[in-house]
């Protein structure tokens, strides 16, 4: 019979415990509305300012597209619309057959089975297939390639994996507006206009992005840090990525190197590091670029804004990637002058050691004035 008690007072015990961990976890990790996704969000609280955090899952990614004011978030098993405020205005799960594009500049399309989405229309609809072929080109990374006709009269866009362009029967730059890829080793042609573009059209426009050294402030309110001899670490110009992490570690020793994917992020230019000071710079640590396989925890990070520092933690999980080391990397970002204490700022985090090419620990964060 005290066995028996025993036996239930330690299973309560163990219960009780589990409850109040699984309310801990549910308190500081609140999943969005539709569970299938894998976004989390998490709010922080302070005297001054709500923090509302939108964290990816594993092999996710985040865009911002400056023109249209609104993020992509993509990873392998859905993609989402999110507008500047955090609120997701459109999301579809891949699960139901649909192929992620989230490695597209300046455009983002969700690929489905009867379709393509493009989700720089306000309201997103599938719009039909024109042809699709298989690729034969050993030099191109994908085995397909799909035509179609938007509902922008002046383009027909060509798609395949990771190279994109947009043509039109006539030359423009405007026609090669949403161009990116890693590099160009063939001709598109426009089958149905039946003109051909050649590859130094698109080199030059592409370049455009590359070699402009900051962009119109007030068309994108993301910055990102520059070091103390003003340099940008971003991989948008890929054929320096090796410089770039020769200049990181040259300035920053024993740091590891971690940059931003988006073109759109070089914006700006900084003060000198020591020259920072509060209220003009928001001040955002992040500890966890790189885990040991076997890591599985919590991160406390630091964020200042005008003066005030919120502490919260950041959960991330790494597996099946060797051992590695942590590293400690520190972003500095500029409070946008038009920034008051009425409106919302938004700005994108990310994360990701340069031998890593499978692991992304990214999200966004919209800080807001207590009204």
């Amino acid at each position: 019979m005290l066995s028996t008690v025993l036996s239930i007072l330690f299973i309560w015990l163990v219960l009780d415990q589990l409850t109040l961990v699984n309310v801990r976890i549910t308190n500081f990790l609140q999943q969005q509305s539709d569970d299938k996704l894998p976004f989390l969000t998490q709010k922080i609280e302070s005297k001054t300012y709500t923090i509302e955090t939108v964290l990816l899952g594993e092999y996710g990614s985040i865009y911002y597209e400056p023109s249209k004011k609104y993020y992509v978030a993509s990873t392998s098993e859905g993609v989402a619309k999110i507008n500047h405020q955090g609120v997701v205005t459109f999301k579809i799960l891949a699960s139901e057959g649909h192929q992620i594009q989230h490695d597209v500049e300046g455009a983002h399309f969700v690929l489905t089975s009867k379709g393509i989405i493009n989700l720089h229309d306000e309201k997103p609809i599938i719009q039909p297939y024109t042809e699709v072929r298989h690729l034969s080109d050993s030099t191109h990374s994908a085995e397909w390639e799909i035509l179609f006709r938007s509902n922008y009269e002046r383009a027909t866009y060509v798609i395949f994996d990771r190279y994109y362009t947009a043509v039109d029967s006539t030359v423009s730059e405007e026609a090669i507006h949403f161009y990116i890829a890693d590099k160009w080793t063939t001709l598109i042609q426009n089958e149905n206009a039946g003109t051909i573009y050649a590859t130094e059209q698109a080199k030059n426009y592409y370049s455009f992005f590359d070699d402009t050294p900051e962009l119109e402030p007030k068309s994108n309110p993301l910055y990102i840090m520059k070091d103390v001899k003003k340099r940008t670490y971003s991989n948008a110009n890929r054929k320096t990525d090796a410089q770039l992490t020769q200049n990181y570690e040259a300035d920053f020793p024993h740091k590891g190197f971690s940059y931003t994917a988006q073109t759109s992020l070089k914006v700006s230019k900084f003060k000198k590091l020591e020259k920072y000071n509060y209220p003009e710079t928001i001040w955002f640590l992040l500890p966890l670029s790189w885990l040991p396989q076997e890591y599985v925890g919590e991160a406390v990070n630091s964020l200042k804004v005008k003066g005030e520092e919120l502490c919260f933690k950041t959960m991330a999980t790494r597996a099946g990637l060797g051992i590695g080391t942590v590293d400690n990397h520190a972003y500095v970002f500029d409070v946008p002058s038009q920034f008051n204490d009425t409106e919302s700022l938004s700005f994108i985090w990310a994360s990701g050691n340069r031998n890593s090419t499978t692991w992304h620990n990214e999200g966004f964060y919209v800080i807001k004035k207590k009204q």
